[in-house]
């Protein structure tokens, strides 16, 4: 371990000598965000005795604690007693600006990230704070997000209220379309992986972000605070070795990381649109009108580019430029190109010269298959085994549907319409040629196909709550119970009611009261009567609402993949479902019956185990348990019966499943047996060496048995 921490160390030594400062007005020239005074005000404002206690509160549970050996659950329990004075202790450090090394110091657990991991590098350090710490760290972060959306750049999805996952694979999925075909245009995009993203940054560039964006001196000096006064020891073995500093990186495991991440990340998306519009790099054939140069997940960057080897050139600029002055590195033997066009050589010679390896689609995205033509049940897989999906498509469509369809307000709406290409886009106004009449073409990705075919079954489930009437749309927007009022009325109502096909509600409104027409029509004199009976629309009740259907008349702001899918999903009545013992035919299935009352299992049971425990073996399973807890003694004995204890109720479970659903069957003679030899394959996968405690282990079993 000493090796390689010295190993780390000059790693880390090479990289700080490769970065340079960069002053807060060169950040304030390329940020143009400044925190607005009355965020100002929130993020400095005197820390509650209730803030605290919510933050404790929305801790994860079941975590493994601090160096303090205090978990969550144990200061909740005991906060009555302990309450006040804990609250003081945080109160302390708002006011005074002063931790302890003691409060910060850390415990890093070191998580392989393969299987044969050797060296540090092979390892993923995983933070393990104090309480204390965890809850001032989790106070600043539930501060420092009052400043998200604005702060950051439409480019970066992750941790932000409002961004949704989904929509990077939306617009991965268009940008990708037609990579496959030999006669698509020339394009590329990069996948960039951050060499130990939250372990090199550079504390001063952390700072001076901060500074830059205006935000209060003493807030940025609480945030230094927590991230230059840690102190670690690492956890060996389940022992604590060292306790040492460190100058660089904030930890995996605080609540403040991955925010501050997201912001440090924001430079390098300023950096990559400043080089894009001075002409550094060319953007993709259909990013150039809406000036879309990338994606970002956290540390998970795709950098969209018109497939040049200049363009690559100057992305690679781009990424030297950020590592620099913030100590973030590109991990080349990680990053991979996926480039289309006539004339690639040329281009993957040039990144493959740079370390990057060029790739194929289907590639992982997030966690989703990103491919160019319909996921197949090889790409879905991974999903599968993943999460419990009765039908994965269904599940995540629906999810995608919620992202496309119902966050229709979100400020990254803008974003939505960088789904342009030559043929098909997503207009900012859902009416005319929007997404809900465009045409059902063979055109565009196939999850865009898969969206068009989903209409009709997503339209059911939205809503309008007519507030302003500014932004739902009178003809083709369900706002009146009655789904769309040109279905019922056809082309011919916009002539009687006197309104155009794009009017909105509140263009159905003069003087503050409804003005329509055709109200002695005896077509529409239902129709006409029903929109009287609503509501003015008017500015002062604010912005219109889209709902969700969560049930039967029930619609809410916010969308549930869950409450959806019950909706839509095919239900069956109950399976008959025998409850019988199929070894012995008893009415009764339960676990004292099978283990081991039952005349089948407890053959096999008795028939093994009574030569070990002689008169103990019992069908009962609570004296059986009984029993078994009394051998504590770490002999042979011991551990055989454990094993065969074991053995026995795995053999007999899968036996009874397989006579269940009807596969197979095996006499109590031929379980035992089977039991039998499961035991001395174990024993022999063992391979205890000569002057073994255990080196006679099967030979003992050999005693007992034959």
């Amino acid at each position: 371990m000493r090796n390689y921490l010295s190993g780390t160390k000059s790693d880390l030594v090479k990289a700080q000598e490769q970065t340079e400062e960069i002053s807060v007005a060169s950040l304030q020239d390329l940020l143009t965000f400044r925190c607005p005074p009355v965020s100002s005000v929130s993020l400095v404002s005197p820390v509650t005795a209730q803030e605290i206690y919510e933050a404790l509160l929305s801790l994860p549970n079941d975590k493994v604690s601090g160096p303090d050996g205090f978990t969550k659950e144990f200061y909740v329990a005991a906060w009555k007693v302990i309450g006040q004075d804990f609250i003081t202790a945080i109160q302390s450090f708002f006011l005074f600006g002063f931790l302890p090394s003691g409060i910060n110091a850390t415990i890093l657990s070191l998580i392989p990230k393969t299987e044969n991991a050797e060296k540090m590098k092979d390892f993923r350090p995983i933070a393990c704070c104090n309480l204390l710490y965890k809850v001032i760290s989790k106070v600043l972060a539930n501060r420092l997000r009052i400043i998200f959306p604005d702060a950051i750049e439409p480019n970066q999805s992750a941790f932000i209220t409002g961004r949704l996952l989904l929509e990077n694979v939306l617009l991965a999925s268009e940008l990708v379309n037609g990579y496959h075909k030999s006669a698509a245009t020339q394009r590329s995009a990069i996948k960039f992986d951050i060499s130990k993203a939250f372990d090199t940054v550079k504390w001063s560039f952390i700072t001076s972000v901060l500074k830059a964006m205006g935000l209060p001196v003493q807030f940025v000096h609480w945030i230094g605070l927590c991230i230059s006064t840690a102190a670690f020891s690492i956890s060996v073995n389940g022992s604590l070795e060292g306790f040492f500093t460190s100058a660089r990186g904030i930890r995996q495991g605080c609540s403040l990381s991955p925010y501050l991440y997201v912001i440090l990340s924001n430079v390098l998306s300023k950096l990559l649109n400043k080089a894009a519009a001075a002409g550094e790099f060319q953007y993709h054939p259909h990013c150039q009108g809406v000036e879309l140069t990338h994606l970002s997940f956290a540390d998970d960057i795709v950098v969209f580019t018109d497939g040049s080897v200049d363009s690559l050139r100057g992305v690679m600029e781009v990424m030297s430029d950020f590592a620099a002055m913030s100590g973030l590195h590109i991990n080349a033997s990680k990053s991979t190109i996926f480039a289309a066009g006539p004339a690639l050589d040329t281009l993957l010679e040039e990144a493959t010269a740079m370390g990057i390896s060029a790739g194929t689609l289907p590639v992982r995205y997030l966690g989703l298959p990103l491919t160019t033509k319909s996921l197949t049940p090889i790409d879905y897989e991974p999903l599968i085994d993943k999460h419990s999906f009765c039908q994965p498509s269904a599940s995540i469509l629906l999810k995608v549907c919620a992202a496309l369809f119902f966050s229709l307000d979100l400020p990254t709406k803008h974003i939505r319409r960088r789904l342009a290409g030559q043929n098909y886009v997503i207009p900012k106004k859902r009416v005319g040629s929007s997404f809900w009449d465009v045409r059902d073409t063979q055109k565009g990705s196939w999850m865009w196909r898969k969206l068009l075919k989903l209409r009709d079954t997503a339209y059911n489930f939205l809503k309008f709550e007519v507030k302003d009437g500014k932004s739902t749309y009178f003809w083709f927007d369900n706002w009146l119970d009655k789904g769309r009022l040109i279905d019922i009325t056809g082309a011919a109502g916009t002539t009687y009611i006197g309104l155009p096909w794009r009017a909105t509600v509140s263009e159905a409104v003069k003087q503050n009261e409804w003005a329509l027409r055709g109200q002695q029509s005896r077509h529409y004199h239902d129709l006409h009567a029903a929109i009287i009976a609503e509501p003015v629309p008017d500015a002062q009740y604010g912005r219109d609402v889209v709902l969700w259907k969560a049930g039967d008349d029930d619609y809410h702001e916010n969308f549930s993949s869950k409450k959806t899918w019950d909706q839509i999903r095919v239900k069956k009545g109950p399976v008959g479902w025998s409850k019988g013992c199929t070894l012995c035919g008893e009415v009764d299935e339960t676990r004292d019956h099978l283990f081991f009352a039952c005349p089948y299992s407890y053959t096999v049971w008795h028939g093994l185990a009574n030569r070990i425990m002689g008169s103990h073996t019992d069908p009962d399973w609570q004296l059986t348990l009984d029993y078994m807890e009394g051998f504590r003694d770490g002999s042979m004995d011991t551990i055989l019966i454990k094993m065969l204890f074991q053995t026995t109720i795995y053999h007999i479970w899968r036996e009874r499943n397989a006579r269940r659903h009807h596969t197979s069957w095996m006499t109590a003679e031929a379980m035992s047996k089977t039991v039998d030899k499961a035991i001395r394959n174990r024993i022999s996968s063992l391979k205890y060496k000569a002057g073994h405690k255990l080196e006679g282990l099967m030979r003992r079993w050999f005693t007992h048995t034959m």
